[in-house]
Protein backbone atom coordinates (compact mmCIF):
# COMPACT_ATOMS: atom_id res chain seq x y z
CA UNK A 1 0.00 0.00 0.00
CA UNK A 2 1.42 3.33 -1.21
CA UNK A 3 1.73 6.79 0.72
CA UNK A 4 -0.99 8.22 -1.23
CA UNK A 5 -3.45 5.31 -0.69
CA UNK A 6 -3.05 5.30 3.09
CA UNK A 7 -3.12 9.10 2.77
CA UNK A 8 -6.98 9.22 0.72
CA UNK A 9 -7.86 6.31 3.63
CA UNK A 10 -7.69 8.89 6.34
CA UNK A 11 -9.19 11.67 4.79
CA UNK A 12 -11.93 9.81 2.90
CA UNK A 13 -12.69 8.43 6.61
CA UNK A 14 -12.14 12.20 8.46
CA UNK A 15 -14.60 13.41 5.75
CA UNK A 16 -17.36 10.29 6.21
CA UNK A 17 -16.87 10.84 10.27
CA UNK A 18 -17.67 14.56 9.95
CA UNK A 19 -20.90 13.64 7.48
CA UNK A 20 -21.74 11.21 9.88
CA UNK A 21 -20.91 11.23 13.53
CA UNK A 22 -21.78 8.22 15.55
CA UNK A 23 -24.68 9.56 17.36
CA UNK A 24 -25.11 6.61 19.57
CA UNK A 25 -21.36 7.46 21.05
CA UNK A 26 -22.50 11.51 20.78
CA UNK A 27 -26.02 10.31 22.99
CA UNK A 28 -24.32 8.07 25.26
CA UNK A 29 -21.65 10.66 26.66
CA UNK A 30 -24.46 13.06 26.95
CA UNK A 31 -26.62 10.63 28.93
CA UNK A 32 -28.00 11.70 32.15
CA UNK A 33 -27.20 9.18 34.47
CA UNK A 34 -24.58 6.26 33.89
CA UNK A 35 -27.93 3.79 34.22
CA UNK A 36 -29.11 5.69 31.51
CA UNK A 37 -26.08 5.65 29.24
CA UNK A 38 -25.54 2.11 29.86
CA UNK A 39 -28.83 1.01 28.73
CA UNK A 40 -28.84 3.19 25.80
CA UNK A 41 -25.01 1.19 24.89
CA UNK A 42 -26.20 -2.35 25.72
CA UNK A 43 -29.33 -2.04 23.67
CA UNK A 44 -27.73 -0.14 21.17
CA UNK A 45 -29.78 2.48 21.11
CA UNK A 46 -29.63 6.48 20.54
CA UNK A 47 -31.44 8.82 22.16
CA UNK A 48 -34.30 8.70 19.58
CA UNK A 49 -34.52 5.20 19.44
CA UNK A 50 -32.67 3.59 16.74
CA UNK A 51 -30.45 0.62 16.91
CA UNK A 52 -27.15 0.92 15.65
CA UNK A 53 -26.49 -1.22 12.47
CA UNK A 54 -23.69 -3.14 13.71
CA UNK A 55 -26.45 -4.84 16.45
CA UNK A 56 -29.40 -4.84 13.86
CA UNK A 57 -29.51 -8.35 13.74
CA UNK A 58 -29.28 -8.90 17.64
CA UNK A 59 -32.54 -9.98 18.71
CA UNK A 60 -33.89 -7.26 21.27
CA UNK A 61 -34.43 -9.49 24.27
CA UNK A 62 -30.82 -10.23 23.99
CA UNK A 63 -29.87 -6.77 23.97
CA UNK A 64 -32.34 -6.26 27.33
CA UNK A 65 -30.67 -8.93 28.66
CA UNK A 66 -27.38 -7.95 28.32
CA UNK A 67 -28.29 -4.59 29.67
CA UNK A 68 -29.45 -5.86 32.84
CA UNK A 69 -26.68 -7.74 33.18
CA UNK A 70 -24.37 -4.48 33.13
CA UNK A 71 -26.55 -2.46 35.79
CA UNK A 72 -26.19 -5.38 37.97
CA UNK A 73 -22.56 -3.95 38.31
CA UNK A 74 -23.10 -0.71 37.65
CA UNK A 75 -20.91 0.13 41.13
CA UNK A 76 -18.20 -1.73 38.82
CA UNK A 77 -18.71 0.44 35.97
CA UNK A 78 -18.57 3.37 37.61
CA UNK A 79 -15.16 3.02 39.39
CA UNK A 80 -13.35 1.51 36.03
CA UNK A 81 -10.04 3.79 35.91
CA UNK A 82 -9.55 2.62 32.16
CA UNK A 83 -11.31 1.39 29.36
CA UNK A 84 -9.37 -1.92 29.34
CA UNK A 85 -10.72 -2.53 32.70
CA UNK A 86 -14.40 -1.15 31.44
CA UNK A 87 -13.82 -3.33 28.53
CA UNK A 88 -13.36 -6.56 30.76
CA UNK A 89 -15.98 -5.52 32.99
CA UNK A 90 -18.50 -5.63 29.80
CA UNK A 91 -16.76 -8.94 28.44
CA UNK A 92 -17.34 -10.03 31.68
CA UNK A 93 -21.39 -9.82 31.29
CA UNK A 94 -21.33 -11.33 28.03
CA UNK A 95 -24.48 -13.47 27.34
CA UNK A 96 -25.18 -15.61 24.41
CA UNK A 97 -26.18 -13.76 21.39
CA UNK A 98 -23.18 -11.39 22.30
CA UNK A 99 -20.40 -11.06 20.02
CA UNK A 100 -17.15 -9.30 20.62
CA UNK A 101 -18.14 -6.39 18.13
CA UNK A 102 -21.02 -5.66 20.44
CA UNK A 103 -18.67 -6.15 23.53
CA UNK A 104 -16.23 -3.37 22.24
CA UNK A 105 -19.25 -0.96 20.94
CA UNK A 106 -21.24 -1.25 24.14
CA UNK A 107 -17.65 -0.61 25.89
CA UNK A 108 -16.99 2.27 23.89
CA UNK A 109 -20.50 3.86 24.28
CA UNK A 110 -19.96 3.47 27.91
CA UNK A 111 -16.79 4.64 27.80
CA UNK A 112 -17.80 8.34 26.09
CA UNK A 113 -19.87 8.23 29.13
CA UNK A 114 -17.31 7.79 31.88
CA UNK A 115 -14.61 10.08 29.64
CA UNK A 116 -12.78 6.62 29.15
CA UNK A 117 -11.30 5.97 25.76
CA UNK A 118 -9.19 3.13 24.41
CA UNK A 119 -5.57 3.13 24.32
CA UNK A 120 -4.91 0.16 21.79
CA UNK A 121 -6.81 -0.63 18.40
CA UNK A 122 -9.25 -3.45 19.57
CA UNK A 123 -9.91 -6.08 16.91
CA UNK A 124 -13.48 -8.00 16.40
CA UNK A 125 -14.15 -9.07 12.87
CA UNK A 126 -14.19 -6.24 10.73
CA UNK A 127 -10.88 -4.78 12.50
CA UNK A 128 -8.94 -8.00 12.91
CA UNK A 129 -9.43 -8.31 8.73
CA UNK A 130 -8.36 -4.50 7.86
CA UNK A 131 -5.58 -5.11 10.27
CA UNK A 132 -4.52 -8.31 9.10
CA UNK A 133 -3.93 -6.84 5.34
CA UNK A 134 -1.59 -4.22 6.87
CA UNK A 135 0.38 -6.50 9.16
CA UNK A 136 -0.38 -10.36 8.57
CA UNK A 137 -1.93 -12.40 11.00
CA UNK A 138 -2.43 -11.07 14.31
CA UNK A 139 -2.55 -12.94 17.87
CA UNK A 140 -4.28 -11.44 20.37
CA UNK A 141 -7.54 -8.67 21.13
CA UNK A 142 -5.58 -5.74 20.21
CA UNK A 143 -2.77 -3.89 18.71
CA UNK A 144 -1.06 -0.68 19.99
CA UNK A 145 -1.17 2.00 17.10
CA UNK A 146 2.43 2.18 17.60
CA UNK A 147 2.72 -1.19 15.00
CA UNK A 148 0.32 0.34 12.35
CA UNK A 149 2.99 1.76 9.65
CA UNK A 150 3.58 5.37 10.50
CA UNK A 151 1.23 7.26 8.10
CA UNK A 152 -1.90 5.59 10.27
CA UNK A 153 -0.45 7.53 13.17
CA UNK A 154 -1.81 10.32 11.67
CA UNK A 155 -3.40 12.05 14.59
CA UNK A 156 -6.47 9.05 14.37
CA UNK A 157 -7.02 7.89 18.43
CA UNK A 158 -7.16 4.02 18.62
CA UNK A 159 -10.82 4.34 18.24
CA UNK A 160 -11.21 6.26 15.00
CA UNK A 161 -8.29 3.43 13.84
CA UNK A 162 -10.55 0.50 14.95
CA UNK A 163 -13.09 2.08 12.85
CA UNK A 164 -11.23 2.72 10.02
CA UNK A 165 -9.45 -0.59 9.71
CA UNK A 166 -13.04 -2.49 9.77
CA UNK A 167 -14.56 0.36 7.50
CA UNK A 168 -12.34 0.48 5.16
CA UNK A 169 -10.91 -3.50 5.07
CA UNK A 170 -12.24 -4.06 1.18
CA UNK A 171 -10.18 -0.90 0.00
CA UNK A 172 -7.59 -2.30 1.86
CA UNK A 173 -7.64 -5.34 0.45
CA UNK A 174 -8.23 -4.23 -2.79
CA UNK A 175 -4.70 -2.33 -2.95
CA UNK A 176 -2.90 -5.22 -1.79
CA UNK A 177 -4.38 -7.00 -4.82
CA UNK A 178 -3.38 -4.00 -7.25
CA UNK A 179 -0.08 -4.13 -5.72
CA UNK A 180 0.42 -7.75 -6.48
CA UNK A 181 -1.05 -8.05 -9.50
CA UNK A 182 0.97 -5.19 -11.32
CA UNK A 183 4.17 -6.88 -10.18
CA UNK A 184 5.98 -8.38 -12.71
Amino acid sequence: MNKKEIENIITDYRKLRTQHPDYWLIDCAAATSLEHAVEMAATARNLVGRKHPHQFRIQNSVLQDFSLSLLSIKFEIREAASFRLLYSLVDGCRIKGISDLTIYDTSHRIGCFLNLFPEEVYLHSGTRKGAEIILGKIMGKTILVEQLPPLFNSGLSPSELEDMLCIYKSALQDSLINKRTNKC
